[in-house]
């Protein structure tokens, strides 16, 4: 009965050390004593993002391993950790990345990072604001900063204020934002000079937006027939 009980025994151990070993690729030896253990604490948690000399984004994203540990998974101690690494997310340029502080869904603090247009706060966007007018100018903020700008023929606070941007409905020209023309079709269109299918810096003028995950990936827009056209594929 008694080596029954230590061949089950054994074979426990081993089930115990090839899970810990998923968990902790750098354990090679199973140590079972009163202080051993298997810290899953890692530098940063899932979904965290930061900046790097002000001008890259990174985001914290699961180890290589492909073992991610999260919040939602096992609690680590007070905080619930992942051995997760830090990866480029996005390159803003030089002093468009920006730190702001947030918490999670459990309201544990956590880092986060964004690209802005400009590396100074907007005073359009003061007070908090998420959208504003800047004269003709339609602006998207976040946290105090430029994140989308968008040329309108007239322009009223609010996501949906902007009229005659590029691709807006137009009768004549006068209907459209300064730069653009009323095409025959009946749309507010840019005249462009870069070869045909060429992304066109002209185009960029029009609507500008920040790279991130946090808009996700921002219209690249090109040259088409002689007029600025968003890129689809």
């Amino acid at each position: 009965m008694l080596r029954v009980a230590t061949k089950w025994t054994e074979r426990s151990l081993l089930t115990w050390t090839s899970v810990l070993g998923l968990l902790c690729p750098a354990v090679t030896t199973l140590a079972l004593s009163a202080g051993a253990g298997c810290s899953l604490d890692a530098e940063c948690v899932s979904g965290e993002r930061r900046c790097t000399n002000g001008s890259v984004l990174e985001e914290c994203t699961p180890h290589p391993s492909g073992i991610d540990v999260s919040r939602d998974s096992v609690s680590v101690g007070h905080h619930d950790r992942s051995p997760n690494t830090w990866e480029l997310s996005a390159t803003c340029g030089a002093g468009l990345c920006k730190t702001e502080p947030s918490k999670d869904s459990y309201g544990v603090s956590k880092q986060n990072a964004f690209c802005t247009l400009s590396p100074t706060p907007d005073p359009v966007c003061a007070g908090g604001l998420e959208s504003a007018c800047d004269g003709t100018t339609s602006v998207e903020c976040h946290g105090g900063f430029e994140v989308a700008a968008t040329s309108c023929a007239s322009c009223v606070s609010g996501f949906s204020g902007c009229k005659g941007d590029l691709d807006d409905t137009c009768a004549t020209t006068t209907d459209c934002a300064t730069g653009l023309e009323c095409s025959p079709g009946g749309r507010c269109q840019m005249a462009c000079a870069c070869p045909e299918g060429a992304r066109c810096g002209t185009c960029d003028v029009a609507e500008r937006e920040t790279v991130g995950p946090s808009r996700g990936t921002p219209w690249v827009f090109v040259c088409a027939a002689g007029r600025c056209a968003r890129k689809y594929d």
